[in-house]
C-alpha cells in the first residue's frame, strides 16, 4: 500500500518508530512493528541517540538483567535460603520493577519530534528521505516514466539481470528485502522496480 504523503505531511509531529518506518518508506502497520526490519530497528537506535534517549537495546538489556534477577532470588528461595531483611527488599524492589522493564523493552517510552527536527537529522547524515522532502518523491517517481520506452527496458533487464547474478529471485517473498539491502533504496521503490520487471516477462 502506497503511503500517503501529504496527510503526513499535515502530522504536527512524528514518533521516533514512525520516523524510522517512513525513512525507509514502510508502514507502520501493526504487522510491521511486530516484526520491525534491522534497517528500521538501526535507525530508530541513531534516533533515539540523537535525542538523548535511552536506545531499545539498552532497554532490553535492563529487562534481561531483571529478569535473571528475581529469577536468581527465587532459586535462593526455592532452595530453602534464609535471606537478610536487606535482601528481602532487593528482591521485592526487582521482582515490582520486573513489569515495567519488560514493556519498556517491547515498546520504548515514545518520543515525538517535529518535520523540521527530523530534517536536521537528515541533513547532518545527508540524507534526503522522501517522507521529509518532497522534491525527492517527484524524482523518484519519475525517474523511470521519463525515460524513452526502449531505455526504460534495457534499464530494468539490467537491474534484473544484476539480482539474477546475485541469485535473487525476483519471484520470492524476500527478494523486496534483499533488493533494499544491496541497493539502499526504499521498500516503495525496490516492490515498484521488481513489479516492472515481472511485466518484462
Amino acid at each position: 500500500m502506497a503511503i500517503d504523503w501529504e496527510m503526513l505531511d499535515l502530522e504536527p509531529g512524528l514518533e521516533l518508530l514512525d520516523a524510522a518506518f517512513y525513512w525507509w518508506e514502510i508502514e507502520p502497520t501493526d504487522e510491521a512493528r511486530r516484526n520491525v526490519p534491522e534497517q528500521v530497528k538501526r535507525l530508530y537506535e541513531s534516533l533515539r541517540v540523537h535525542w538523548g534517549l535511552e536506545t531499545w537495546a539498552g532497554l532490553e538489556k535492563v529487562a534481561e538483567w531483571k529478569e535473571f534477577e528475581v529469577k536468581d532470588w527465587e532459586a535462593r528461595l526455592a532452595a530453602g535460603e534464609v535471606l537478610s531483611d536487606d535482601e528481602m527488599e532487593l528482591y521485592n524492589q526487582a521482582r515490582a520493577t520486573l513489569p515495567q522493564a519488560l514493556r519498556r523493552k517491547e515498546r520504548p517510552p515514545r518520543h515525538y519530534v517535529t518535520h523540521e527536527q527530523l530534517r536536521e537529522f537528515a541533513d547532518k547524515k545527508d540524507k534526503k528521505p522522501a517522507f521529509l522532502f518532497p522534491e525527492v518523491r517527484i524524482t523518484q517517481t519519475k525517474v523511470l516514466e521519463e525515460l524513452h520506452p526502449t531505455e526504460r527496458k534495457t534499464l530494468l533487464s539490467i537491474i534484473k539481470r544484476f539480482l539474477e547474478l546475485q541469485h535473487i529471485d525476483i519471484d520470492q517473498r524476500e527478494a523486496t528485502t534483499k533488493f533494499m539491502a544491496l541497493t539502499g533504496i526504499s521498500e516503495n521503490t525496490a516492490r515498484k522496480y521488481l513489479n516492472q520487471i515481472k511485466e518484462l516477462e
